[in-house]
């Protein structure tokens, strides 16, 4: 639940940052008027929305977004890359292009463990994500959508990397000073790219806010309504009701928190966070896949809580040693989890 609503507020966070950028800032309207004004829309999507909704947004927000990345490494790239090369030779010639660092937080070995435990965590054990798979009649057919998924999330990343270069290049040449997640957000405004590009990418972000908060906030008010409140599946209307705006508080409480750390890029700061949230679930997911063994329900939470908490101080602890922890993090909190929880389990 809480890595939920970490990760929700997140995205939401990204979406709220960049609505302020293209249109409040100049109005003079105050982030949190901002962040309070997505989440009733979301609400209002919420009340009149629907499955055939939900399938729509998604289908909306991913060729929205794929649209505007795709015009925006054209075009950014056109203005970029000298009109006697072609982008293939000015990317592979580039330095960012090719790096291979085998020592501090950015180590590729790092990135390798790092990413591949934050997408089995935040994807894998994530219901929502792994919930299309699993409505695929036959497994085989679930197993090619995995595949053929993963192929595609191939070429979008190389998409996004390559159209990293060309947004530096491009800031460089133009003087403009914004950095991190604004970076974009600032280009796409700039007069000599089409008016098109910031229109698809900011219709982009509200479809993939609409569908990602609407997708968190019911599946956490479902969780909290049957788990902590004992509830039935078709239990007060009212209820849920209330446990709903709750959680929309909560998420509006951690996006300004958030916003308070003024920190440059909110992916690293998610993933960073991930490594603390979702940690003790890949140790629990471990434990019970590989393990038969018996434990008390008590003992789990203390486990899960005194995991991130040694992962922490391990972290502020290893720079003494000459290692920084980086987003392998997750893998150190799982480990703790999956070690803690065999040392007070017994057999079955």
């Amino acid at each position: 639940m809480l890595s939920r609503i970490v990760g929700a507020a997140a995205r939401l966070y990204i979406v709220s940052m960049v609505v302020q950028v293209l249109i409040c800032d100049a109005l003079g309207i105050p982030f949190v008027v901002t962040a309070v004004s997505i989440l009733l829309l979301i609400a209002i999507y919420s009340a009149s929305g629907g499955i055939a909704t939900i399938v729509f947004t998604d289908t909306l927000q991913t060729t929205l977004m794929l649209l505007a990345a795709v015009m925006a490494f054209y075009f950014v790239g056109k203005a970029v890359v000298p009109a006697d090369s072609s982008y293939i030779e000015f990317l592979s010639g580039h330095p960012d292009w090719r790096f291979v660092e085998l020592t501090g937080p950015k180590a590729w070995w790092r990135q390798l463990l790092g990413g591949a435990s934050i997408a089995i965590a935040m994807t894998g054990l994530d219901q929502d994500m792994m919930q299309k798979n699993l409505t695929v009649k036959r497994l085989k057919d679930a197993q090619k959508n995995m595949v053929l998924l993963g192929g595609a999330l191939l070429v979008v990343n190389l998409l996004f990397l390559s159209l990293g270069i060309f947004l530096t290049e491009f800031a460089a040449n133009t003087g403009i000073t914004a950095t991190g997640d604004k970076l974009f957000s600032a280009i796409a405004m700039h007069p000599s790219l089409p008016t098109a590009l910031p229109v698809v990418f900011f219709l982009g972000l509200l479809a993939a806010a609409f569908s990602s908060a609407d997708s968190a906030l019911t599946s956490l008010t479902t969780a909290f309504c049957i788990d902590f409140l004992g509830m039935k599946s078709n239990g007060s209307t009212k209820v849920r009701t209330r446990v709903y705006v709750g959680f929309m508080l909560v998420l509006l409480v951690v996006m300004l928190l958030i916003y308070s750390l003024k920190s440059e890029s909110i992916i690293s700061t998610l993933f960073t966070a991930a490594g603390y949230t979702y940690g003790p679930l890949v140790g629990l997911f471990s434990f019970a896949l590989l393990f038969n063994r018996k434990i008390k329900g008590w003992a789990v939470l203390a486990i899960c809580i005194a995991a991130p908490i040694v992962a922490y101080q391990i972290s502020l602890w290893a720079p003494q040693l000459g290692y920084a922890i980086g987003f392998e993090l997750l893998v150190y909190n799982g480990l703790l989890t999956l070690v803690g929880l065999l040392a007070i389990s017994k057999r079955a």
